[in-house]
């Protein structure tokens, strides 16, 4: 039987996924391409980040992100990375618990046939 106790680290999935493409080091000086974490890092901020604050504000940020160092950047990369998980945990709520139930029900139905059998 399936519980939220074995799927549970499924909830955190998008925010390791975008938490490690995005710490990936830029590797373009070596490629001739734009490969790496820093230019996910930027896409994600420019695309979000000013349309979840005021025009000032998200703006202010953005610049605030381009002076910054690379731990600066990977702490507000962070943060839009689990912001961006907190809004898809509802529905990574909503598959998880059908999940659950179709696993739970499947089983518990092959049991029920088993028994049936026996009898």
């Amino acid at each position: 039987m399936k519980s939220w106790f074995f799927l549970g680290p499924v909830l955190l999935f998008p925010f390791m996924l975008l938490l490690v493409l995005g710490a990936i080091p830029d590797l373009s000086p070596y490629l001739n391409a734009h490969v790496g974490g820093v230019y996910l890092r930027a896409q994600l901020l420019n695309a979000i980040v000013p349309y979840v604050f005021s025009d000032s504000l998200g703006w202010a940020i953005v610049d605030w992100y381009r002076t910054a160092g690379t731990g600066g950047q990977l702490s507000l990369h962070t943060l839009v990375a689990w912001n961006i998980n907190l809004v898809l945990m509802p529905f990574l709520y909503i598959i998880g618990q059908a999940y659950i139930g179709f696993s739970n029900w499947s089983t518990r139905t092959g049991y029920d046939y088993q028994r049936r059998g026996v009898k």
